[in-house]
């Protein structure tokens, strides 16, 4: 991403110049607002990148992705630095172009959640495959569900014949 370039001129960059020749500014700036509205970002065209926010910056990557009707988006680390707000826009947008494209995507996280809808995960350590599956295989194989009980009595809890643990105010 160029950030003294405004926000249309980024989006039509790859265009530029495979293409060898001036764009027609207005139809760039229309095309730029109609992707920018399908990913529900309501910024104008001519912004520059300089002066937008981190959420704008990587909503404005899938925009592009959105554009130029990618069958694979490659995501690094997308929600980093992403209030809770802007990182479930990213996700709805990114879940919805899966679906509506059959887009690949391949992402890079630290947040097992943001990994919960894949069809597959590779989990790395140190470079290599410390775990590979669905998300449900390795959540069954590492870890399990558990439930919280909330403003009960040990007694009561005990009685259900379950392992528990008691944690702060609540037991699991």
């Amino acid at each position: 991403m160029f950030n003294d370039l405004m926000i249309y001129e980024n989006m039509f960059i790859g265009e530029e110049l495979t293409k060898g020749g001036i764009l027609d500014r207005k139809r760039m700036i229309e095309e730029t607002r109609i992707a920018l509205d399908r990913i529900g970002l309501k910024l104008d065209p001519k912004t520059y990148i300089r002066d937008l926010g981190t959420a704008h910056k990587q909503q404005l990557e899938i925009a592009k992705a959105v554009h130029n009707q990618c069958r694979l988006l490659i995501l690094d680390e997308p929600t980093t630095g992403l209030d809770p707000e802007a990182r479930k826009l990213l996700w709805n947008v990114v879940t919805n172009l899966r679906k509506s494209r059959n887009m690949t995507v391949f992402l890079t996280t630290h947040y097992m959640e943001e990994a919960a809808d894949a069809d597959y995960v590779v989990i790395l350590d140190k470079g290599k495959i410390a775990a590979e599956g669905t998300p449900l295989s390795l959540k069954n194989e590492y870890t399990g569900d558990f439930v919280t009980i909330y403003n009960a009595e040990e007694e009561k809890v005990k009685a259900l014949g379950l392992p528990y643990e008691k944690i702060r105010d609540a037991f699991r």
